[in-house]
């Protein structure tokens, strides 16, 4: 363990997993995967710090996590940040550069990010559902 916080990336998309790996890996300890099933396996085994979930994944999607993890003790309080390719004027913008906490899907998600992000929106964002 290198003392960095550990945060579990669940995309599907692999140039998604390239550029959040190569935003986040200097301050955190960065692992991704390609399925909303393998992300709960994963939490189960190795509880991150903080979750990332893309939007829309095969075999189970990022709400369908979110609210299994949301309603296990074990889990509940582990921050996560919803990834959506969607935008609206109830979510950020990349024009905007703000992050909405805990208004997405009912408060299910701690905070939900547009893509594409910026790098430095995402670093202090994490940070701060960290501290």
């Amino acid at each position: 363990m290198n003392g960095k916080p550990y945060i579990l990336c669940a995309d599907d998309v692999q140039m998604n997993q390239i550029l959040i790996t190569e935003m986040l890996e200097k301050y955190f300890d960065i692992e991704c995967i390609n399925h909303g099933s393998d992300c709960i396996e994963s939490v189960a085994q190795k509880r991150p710090d903080l979750i990332l979930l893309g939007e829309s994944m095969p075999l189970r999607d990022d709400y369908d996590v979110c609210k299994f993890l949301r309603e296990d003790i074990q889990y509940k309080e582990i921050p996560i940040i919803s990834l959506s390719a969607k935008t609206s004027s109830a979510k950020n913008s990349a024009n905007d550069k703000s992050a909405n906490f805990g208004e997405a899907y009912g408060e299910e998600y701690d905070l939900y990010l547009s893509q594409p992000f910026d790098e430095e929106l995402l670093i202090s964002s994490i940070k701060r559902l960290l501290s």
